[in-house]
């Protein structure tokens, strides 16, 4: 797809300051694995009378795999694209950015636990006017892994989730520099009456070593919920639990929230909520605050095309 703007005088196609463009080619490779190429650019002098905000001056090329294995028991995906602006080199800088990414999946059954994870990179550098190089400005990483099961016996639904991540930031100011790592766990049980129970637990901490700055977190949380099927009304109680621990002074603290909330929906386009709870706050600190709310909250929604 090839767009002139007809607004810019004269047009210069020889150098595309006026011109957008966009490709798209796919290739099966075989019958579960596919190979895709996307380019694309977009002229500095080219404006777009329906997206005003299109982001114009750049130029974008991207590598994308993805296969299907054991009889769609193994999934594999992989990508890479890399972004660059200046294209008529008339900045006194050019930025480039990369990302590779990866995501691979394992489902053996729908009675066995089920296993994905993946990463992402992003990198960002700088060539400025007179200069070979590119310098590098930044780095993000992000790793992760997911596992989960659900079992059903005896009238009972068991499910359980896990999963945990990887968080890094470099860049040239080392105090911004940044590790964070994630973890949770989520267990749910529905037994054969219409009522559900889920208990949650998560974990973060932060490490900015530049800062000396150190920040860890637990949540706990769990729920009750009855649903009354003939006048399709839900009613959920809920209770959680957060502690913030860190070398700051100011940011330890303790906060505890309980809700009740009821849900309707006499039709599909429509729902409405209703809920009230209490929720305490305390700074875990000789000479701390404590903090008390107490909120009722309501909330309609309608679905237009439903």
């Amino acid at each position: 797809l090839i767009i002139y703007n007809p607004s810019t005088t004269p047009l210069r196609p020889e150098t595309g300051t006026s011109m957008a463009w966009y490709s798209n080619t796919r290739f099966r490779i075989s019958k579960h694995h596919s190979l895709t190429v996307d380019a694309r650019q977009t002229g500095p002098q080219y404006q777009s009378f329906g997206n005003p905000f299109l982001r114009t001056d750049l130029s974008s090329i991207s590598v994308s795999e993805a296969g299907r294995y054991f009889k769609n028991r193994l999934s594999v995906q992989a990508g890479y694209q890399m972004n660059q602006d200046n294209i008529a080199q008339t900045q006194r800088s050019t930025r480039r950015t990369s990302t590779w990414s990866g995501m691979i999946g394992l489902s053996p059954s729908a009675a066995r636990p089920f296993v994905n994870g993946g990463f992402r990179r992003f990198e960002q550098s700088t060539r400025f006017r007179g200069e070979n190089k590119y310098l590098k400005s930044s780095r993000l990483m992000t790793v992760f892994l997911n596992s989960g099961f659900q079992l059903e016996r005896n009238g009972f639904v068991h499910s359980l989730s896990l999963g945990g991540s990887w968080f890094s930031r470099r860049g040239r100011q080392e105090f911004n520099d940044n590790d964070s790592w994630s973890a949770f766990a989520t267990l749910s049980e529905t037994p054969g009456i219409p009522l559900s129970i889920q208990l949650s637990y998560s974990w973060m901490k932060l490490n900015q070593a530049g800062l000396q700055y150190r920040n860890l977190q637990h949540n706990l949380g769990g729920s009750a919920s009855w649903e009354f099927k003939r006048i399709k009304l839900s009613a959920c109680l809920s209770t959680s639990r957060s502690i913030v621990e860190s070398n700051q002074p100011m940011l330890p603290n303790l906060r505890d929230s309980r809700e009740f909330s009821l849900l309707w929906r006499p039709k599909d386009a429509f729902e409405f909520r209703l809920a009230a709870g209490h929720a305490d706050f305390r700074e875990l600190r000789p000479d701390g605050k404590n903090y008390q709310e107490r909120f009722i909250r309501f909330n309609g929604l309608y679905r237009f095309g439903t």
